[in-house]
Formats: C-alpha cells, structure tokens, sequence
C-alpha cells in the first residue's frame, strides 16, 4: 500500500483546510493509500482527522524556530518513510523540500489553491523572496505541482513563468450524498455567503448589492458567517446602509450544513479565487449561487443553467440577477437541482481523491517522477 504524508498549516478552518479534510478523510477511507498528516498548528483539521482515525503529528510552529521545527518534521518524515510527500502552501512547500529531500526520496507534489493575496510586485521584500522560492522549489524540487483551476494553471504560469509538465489541474470536490436536502420555504428569503473578512472577500460589494435589493425587494434579508480584520468596517458600511435588522453577521460559523439551510441564495463576491469550496458546498447543499466570473469559477458553474456568473461588479448587475431567484422558489429549485448534477459529475470528494490517487500513483510508477 502507497504511504502519503500531507504537511498542512492547520492555523484555520477555510478553503485550503476544507479541501485537504475532504481528500485526506476520502483517501483514507478508501484504503488504498496509508495517510498520515504533519500539522503546523493543533486546529480543527488535525482534530477531525484523527477522529477518523488517520495518524496525526502536531508540530507546533508557534512554539518552535524554524530550524526546530525542520528537525521535527525531518525526524517524522525518516521514520515513517512516505513514498509521496504532499504540502499545502508555501511554508508546507519549503518544509516537504528540506525535509523530504533527504530520506528516501519520496515523490513530491503540491497544492496551489489561489493565486497569493497580494501581488509579488505589491508585498514586501520578505513576500517577494518567499514566492520566489516557491517558485524555484515548484520548478526544480518538486515532482507535481497541483493547481484546483485551469484558470490557476493558467495565472501561474503568466505571472511565476511556472511551465512545462509538471503542472496538472485537479478539481476540488465536496462530500455529496446524490440527494438534495428538502428545504423549507418561508415567507422572506434569505441571501448568505461565508468567508474571511479580507480585501479579497470584498463583501463590501455583498453588502451594497443588499443595499439595492432591498429597495427592490424588501422581503429579502441577508446573512454573512466569517470574522476577519475588517469586521468593524463591514458592520460600519452596512448600517450607514440603513441595513441594521436584515443584515446579519453571524461570526464564525462551525456548523455549515446547518449555514446552507439557513439560507435561499448563496452569493459570492470575491476579487479572485481557485475553486472556492464555499461554492460548492452549497451547490451540493441545495442552494443556488450568483458569483462573479473570476478566477476558476467559470469551470464549475454554466451560467442560467447551475448557477448564474456576473461579468461585471455593479451592484445594480447583481441585483438584477438576484431578483428573479428571489422572487421565485421553482427557479431556485431548478437552478439547485442542476447544480447538484455538476457536484455529483465534476465536483465530488471521491472523484478528488481518484484524480490524486492515479496521480500518485503514475509518479511512483514512472522514472520521471525520479528527481
């Protein structure tokens, strides 16, 4: 039986953490492949998959130099001898390399979930050397590197000059039962999204699209799950809306089955994005989605058909799309049971894992997966 061993941050609960979480529990589950997970930090990542049963080392970083922690992660890594070694985000990259390199040789692939945050032109000289260096180990150290989008691929290999073979795209997937949850209808409808609370997020732009459709359709309420640094600007622009009493931040949000039923619509607003595990999970959750068409999420939603695609950022755009999904439970139905056919056929945690698993696999067959 192939061994993996996947060096994750675990310092929060968000896309990059859903993903691995459904993949690493599917994989494990499917008995093909011996897991185990070097965690960062002692989150809710390495909580929940040792509850399932996958062997966990928590390496604390906060309490370790970088050096230490290195020596931790080399000393697991020697006495376990993973065939693949699998790393999430630039710190895990650089670890999976310095630790990985030296014992067995073991295969090693990585995840990119999203373009970073801030431009290597804008960020500080310490953020240009660290995507500098991803670059190099992505090009010269690693055997595979995974991008969730074509769209990421793409960007990479624009902005980075990352080329060649070893790049390949696997779609994130989601947990899907094949059957939609049965929804109860009410009397107001409820438009949510979820996310951190950062630039990239832009809720400022949700919480001027609730701005125009109220005025519209006063029925309409809103919900936002997340926390972040610009909480206090949010609150501040949405009141200054006049939307106190049917705009609800509700914080973090634990529970997000019970989230998605809450709500009628899912709306995102993001500056750019992978494939955002938010949208589908609620696709798989029964619930309609209005997105703009950035990043990867153009390659999971046709749009009319499963879900709908802003062109553009206006307020005045999205509301008009908003307003028929609102005003009609037959469309938002329609819409979701379409959405749920793309979840179950593109999206799924099982075919995730597949993908990765016969990934894995023609790397430990083929010589070029040598270094």
């Amino acid at each position: 039986m192939m061994r993996v061993c996947y060096i994750v941050s675990d310092d929060l609960w968000a896309g990059a953490e859903v993903m691995a979480w459904n993949l690493i529990r599917t994989l494990h589950a499917s008995g093909k492949v011996a897991v185990q997970v070097i965690a960062l930090n002692p989150g809710r990542l390495s909580r929940s998959l040792e509850q399932e049963g996958v062997r966990v080392f928590v390496v604390s970083e906060a309490r370790l130099s970088f050096a230490t922690l290195l020596v931790r992660v080399r000393g697991i890594l020697k006495a376990t001898a993973p065939d693949i070694v699998h790393a999430h985000r630039y710190k895990e990259n650089i670890l999976a390399f310095l630790a990985g390199g030296v014992f067995r040789r073991p295969r090693l692939v990585s995840t990119q979930h999203g373009m970073p945050e801030t431009s290597p032109r804008d960020a500080g000289l310490a953020k240009r050397c660290t995507s500098k260096l991803n670059t190099l180990l992505l090009t010269y150290g690693f055997q595979r590197y995974v991008c969730v989008s074509d769209d990421l691929r793409k960007t990479m290999a624009r902005s980075f000059g990352l080329t060649g073979g070893k790049a390949c795209v696997v779609y994130n997937g989601v947990a899907f039962s094949g059957t939609l949850p049965p929804r109860t209808e009410g009397q107001t409808v409820t438009i949510g999204s979820a996310g951190r609370f950062y630039p990239v997020k832009d809720f400022a732009l949700m919480i001027d699209v609730a701005r125009v459709v109220r005025q519209m359709l006063p029925f309409v309420r809103f919900r936002l799950a997340g926390d972040g640094p610009l909480r206090a600007e949010l609150q501040a622009q949405a009141e200054a809306c006049g939307l106190q009493g049917c705009f609800l931040f509700s914080g973090h949000v634990s529970d997000m089955p019970t989230f998605y039923r809450s709500i009628d619509i899912y709306l995102n607003t993001s500056v750019h994005e992978g494939i955002p595990m938010s949208i589908l999970e609620a696709m798989a959750a029964g619930v309609p989605v209005v997105a703009p068409d950035v990043g990867g999420i153009g390659e999971i939603i046709t749009h009319g058909t499963d879900g709908y695609l802003m062109p553009t950022r206006h307020p005045e755009d999205f509301a008009r799309c908003l307003a028929p999904l609102c005003e009609s439970s037959q469309l938002r139905r329609q819409v979701a049971e379409q959405a749920a056919v793309t979840v179950r056929d593109r999206f799924s945690a099982a075919a995730m894992a597949d993908r990765y698993y016969q990934l894995y696999e023609g790397l430990l067959a083929s010589p070029e997966g040598e270094r």
